[in-house]
């Protein structure tokens, strides 16, 4: 949390673990009580915490500030490096 609240941040559009494991969403139960979280994307629906969790299967691409954010999953064209 000392990051976050070096920059004064009250809340995250999208909170993004990519998997459970600690190094990805250990900090999400530290965050959560901290920082409103709007939304929780994982690849898997229980990581602990009070939000509910949208799959990254179930999540579509989103565009933020002229970034552009993809979810790719094993097998897919993008993934295998194929336009």
């Amino acid at each position: 949390m000392p990051a976050p609240r070096s920059l004064g941040l009250r809340a995250l559009h999208v909170f993004v673990a990519s998997y459970g494991d600690n190094n990805h969403a250990g900090g999400l139960l530290g965050v959560e009580p901290n920082i409103r979280i709007r939304k929780l994307i994982s690849n898997r629906k229980n990581l602990g915490a009070k939000l509910p969790s949208q799959l990254c299967t179930d999540s579509n691409d989103w565009n933020w500030d002229g970034v552009e954010f993809r979810f790719l999953q094993r097998g897919s064209r993008l993934f295998l490096g194929e336009q």
